[in-house]
């Protein structure tokens, strides 16, 4: 059986992914330590199964942008599958092989507001605003859903989710209120949908797909 696919083995392979980062980083890591390039380069953390279910989800939209794209991966993966315009945004310069073909932006959406790059189909983020000082969620939040006309797929960390720079998580329930309070409702079926199909245990339980709380839910 495929590891990939195999649940029983997940957790193996992604303890191994980090314990080899660690000996590499020397052990330099801390819960505080915020994520540099170098660090996306060395634990590469993008969830290709997610990935593959995020294209045949949204395989009919033309725009994307991925706020806090880290090494590009996602926002490469849209730019591959032809959409006009797939950009990745993240507060340092994009490395790396993995952007492909999409247009790296760097800047940090919570201190420079309106970028000028007006809006797309698909908004993203995923595990980014946890990362985030408490005080900078609401910017954060009105770039990512302003930026939005169609979907907006959020996944943030949860209160003792493990992880680096971890220094603001919340519960499910406040990062859903984020986006309701801007006028996006949680789409159920394609919400379980992914978390059924990514391969990361934290993009399973905590990935979130979002539409314009006009649109019927289910649609």
């Amino acid at each position: 059986m495929a590891i990939r696919h195999n649940r029983v083995l997940q957790d193996i392979v992604i303890g191994l992914r980090w314990f080899k980062a660690w000996l590499r980083k020397g052990f330099r890591y801390s819960k505080s330590e915020a994520w540099k390039p170098e660090d996306h380069e060395l634990l590469p953390l993008f969830d290709v199964d997610l990935a593959d279910a995020l294209i045949a989800v949204f395989h009919d939209v033309k725009s994307t942008v991925d706020v806090g794209c880290g090494t590009g991966y996602y926002a490469g993966r849209f730019a591959a599958m032809g959409v006009d315009r797939a950009v990745g945004i993240e507060p340092n310069p994009v490395t790396g092989t993995y952007l492909g073909g999409a247009e790296a932006i760097t800047a940090d959406v919570t201190q420079e507001g309106d970028l000028g790059l007006g809006t797309f189909d698909l908004s993203m983020s995923l595990e980014v605003v946890e990362h985030i000082p408490r005080d900078r969620h609401d910017a954060f939040f009105d770039f990512l859903c302003g930026s939005a006309t169609r979907y907006v797929v959020f996944a943030g960390g949860y209160p003792g989710q493990a992880g680096v720079g971890h220094i603001a998580c919340r519960p499910e329930a406040e990062w859903e209120a984020e986006l309701n309070q801007r006028g996006w409702v949680r789409h159920p079926h394609l919400t379980n949908f992914l978390r059924k199909t990514a391969f990361y245990w934290w993009s399973r339980r905590n990935t979130m797909v979002f539409v314009p709380a006009e649109q019927p839910a289910e649609a």
